[in-house]
């Protein structure tokens, strides 16, 4: 029962971060994800970029077509995507 109960705790708390996400974009304990930016006025809240949505997209696209991690960031590179602060990604800021 208490392995039962951890693996139903889990998912609400999951389904709950995600909810919040979507309906306030709230985030509790997460650095910047790719496409958000941090809100100024709101603590541990983000706001879409909707410039980096469109990079996010692109990269989403690129790894359907390539199947692969490793290959994504060789065509990233190719095409000259780079992330906000113009550095290239790895393999750790792709996940």
């Amino acid at each position: 029962m208490a392995a039962f109960e951890r693996e139903l705790t889990g998912k609400r708390v999951s389904d709950n971060a995600r909810s919040r996400l979507i309906t306030d974009g709230k985030i509790n304990g997460t650095s910047e994800i790719l496409g958000l930016d941090k809100c100024p006025q709101r603590r541990g809240h983000f706001i879409p970029n909707k410039e980096e949505i469109k990079v996010v997209e692109k990269i989403f696209k690129t790894y359907l077509k390539v199947s692969s991690k490793r290959e994504t960031l060789k065509e990233l590179e190719a095409l000259g995507i780079s992330d906000k602060n113009e550095k290239a990604y790895d393999l750790s800021t792709l996940k």
